[in-house]
């Protein structure tokens, strides 16, 4: 999900492509620890006026990190896959409101348990 530049092309000729890097990529952190990442979009003319300012908003859009976390608790059929849940974990220092991306039930005697799976999306 993270990027760091934004490539504006008008087909899929890569000779005919605008690539735009913000202003701080060179001294940026996210450009200096996972290097540069590109997202392409084509857009009808690459001599427009404002592709500079409409990178600049792709980018701020594009600069998310994704946080997973997968557990195994005692069952509960309230949690359902698509809403959020609270987790408070001091161990691995997280307070969040989590998405439910996936889960499982099962039941073995004398227990129901469920797997699942959280995700957030952290702006940066």
């Amino acid at each position: 999900m993270l990027k760091t530049s934004v490539a504006y092309t008008t087909n899929d000729d890569k000779d005919e492509s605008k690539k735009i890097f913000p202003e701080d990529y060179k001294t940026n952190e996210y450009c200096k620890k996972y290097g540069v990442l590109t997202a392409v979009e084509k857009v009808e003319s690459l001599n427009a006026s404002d592709l500079k300012k409409t990178a600049n908003e792709k980018l701020s859009e594009l600069r998310v990190e994704k946080q997973h976390i997968e557990l195994s608790l005692l069952g509960n059929y309230k949690y359902q896959k698509g809403k959020y849940i609270r987790l408070s974990i001091s161990e691995y220092d997280v307070d969040s409101d989590f998405l439910i991306s996936n889960i499982s039930h099962s039941i073995t005697q004398p227990k129901e348990v469920i797997k699942m799976n959280f995700e957030r999306y952290i702006k940066l």
